[in-house]
């Protein structure tokens, strides 16, 4: 997706944008947009929408990135996504997004109806709460060597790679020294490589019968290289929706997950082995 360099259309509405899922913040502004699919390598304009200009980025590892910008998937009553646009307009036969992580780092987007050929076994589908965001119910939750009692909290599924967590359940890393800064910038941590052959466990239970387990090669972001482990971490405070958890690519590497925004859903099936 692109954005013609057409300045003059280009309107600035004054409204402030900040994401649900990290700290960036920025302006709402509409132009004219042009979408490539992939598919046939055909482009054509989308029309004049909405989209946020993102002024502070708040998690990044490299300040070139931002400039190629970020496909907002999230759900916002007022305000049409990218897959709800391209139904609207008869480019899409279903206002669905099928994702997969068929490398490392080249995750698979696709627009439309489920695609299931890099996928396996049954899905799993629970349902979105509220009309933002894709939020969902758990019971349990475990990190490192963390690992919670069974009780009531929400999580946000998230496109990007870092990891949001209570701030009790981060600093007690940090405060044990499991977990250090990397280069002392950013909210890059660094696993105590004298702890890594710990019994840590990996998983969010959804209800008594579902579990979406993960493992310690998951968290690390894979540009960094060699045998450390470095992740993107950020606290979550008591909220009104009671997240607790806001997670992306540790789920992702792992599973095939569809967002339905008709039925307002999320299916999980685990991602066949590459």
């Amino acid at each position: 997706m692109e954005v013609p360099t057409r300045p003059e259309r280009v309107k600035v509405n004054g409204k402030a944008w900040r994401s649900a899922t990290d700290k960036s913040v920025g302006i709402w502004v509409e132009d004219v947009v042009a979408v490539l699919n992939n598919a046939d390598y055909k482009a054509f304009q989308l029309g004049t929408i909405a989209f946020a200009l993102k002024i502070y980025d708040a998690l990044y590892v490299d300040r070139s990135l931002r400039r190629q910008g970020e496909i907002g998937f999230g759900r916002d009553p007022a305000v049409p996504n990218i897959v709800e646009l391209l139904y609207r307009h008869g480019h899409i036969s279903y206002p669905g997004l099928s994702i997969a992580y068929v490398a490392k780092l080249a995750p698979l987007y696709s627009l439309g109806s489920y695609r299931s050929e890099f996928c396996q076994g049954d899905r799993t589908t629970v349902d979105a709460v509220g009309e933002r965001e894709w939020m969902f119910d758990a019971m349990a939750a475990a990190f490192l060597d963390y690992q919670s009692a069974a009780h009531d909290f929400r999580i946000i599924l998230s496109a990007g790679g870092g990891i949001r967590m209570p701030r009790h359940v981060l600093l007690s890393f940090i405060n044990s020294n499991l977990i250090m800064a990397h280069r002392q910038q950013y909210n890059f941590f660094q696993l105590n490589e004298t702890r890594r052959n710990d019994d840590f466990k990996f998983f969010f239970r959804i209800n008594p019968e579902y579990v979406i387990d993960s493992d310690l090669q998951s968290i690390g972001l894979p540009l960094f290289g060699g045998n450390s482990t470095t992740f993107i971490a950020e606290a979550v405070d008591p909220n009104p929706d009671n997240v607790e958890w806001v997670v992306g690519r540790m789920i992702f590497i792992n599973y095939c997950v569809f967002l339905d925004y008709r039925q307002n859903q999320i299916s999980f099936s685990k991602l066949k082995k590459q």
